[in-house]
């Protein structure tokens, strides 16, 4: 909490006050960045017509997400990539239950729209999404990310 609270400049006695814990914080940002997404994706999803459209608002969500969630999305991804090793076993299992609801949802709102997914298909859609956002984060060009989307966008237009 020490190092949060130099970091951010505010006070241990006013991080303590609001979050018990370094893990408390970490849900906190979770959450509020699965809310920035699901927010986003639903707003934008009126225009969606098939699985096509919805994979590229999802592609570009990340990169929104990418943009103006830099520092969580930094957070989030460390804590994906080093979940073998954490300290936080309750954070992991946490992440792993947000990412379910995220699934979740997203499957519903394909449902709304007639798209049908499995979850296995949106499992894995969601995992390349992920491995997206960290090629973004670390400034992959643009003409390779728009070769993998592409590559990925045809696999996805056969589920």
């Amino acid at each position: 909490m020490e190092d949060i609270s130099l970091n951010t400049g505010t006070s241990r006695t006013a991080l303590y006050y609001y979050f018990k814990s370094k893990e408390d914080i970490l849900k906190a940002i979770i959450l509020e960045t699965r809310e920035k997404l699901m927010r986003r994706l639903k707003k934008n999803m009126k225009s969606v017509k098939n699985k096509k459209k919805f994979f590229l608002l999802l592609v570009d969500t990340v990169h929104w997400l990418a943009k103006n969630e830099k520092e969580a999305l930094t957070i989030i991804l460390r804590l994906k990539l080093k979940d073998s090793e954490s300290n936080l076993p309750k954070l992991k299992d946490f992440m792993k239950h947000i990412e379910k609801k995220i699934i979740s949802e997203i499957i519903s709102m394909m449902n709304d729209k007639n798209l049908e997914i499995s979850e296995k298909d949106m499992t894995l859609i969601f995992d390349y999404l992920t491995g997206l956002s960290f090629f973004i984060m670390i400034g992959m060009p643009e003409r390779f990310l728009n070769v993998m989307n592409e590559s990925f966008l045809k696999e996805f237009e056969r589920f």
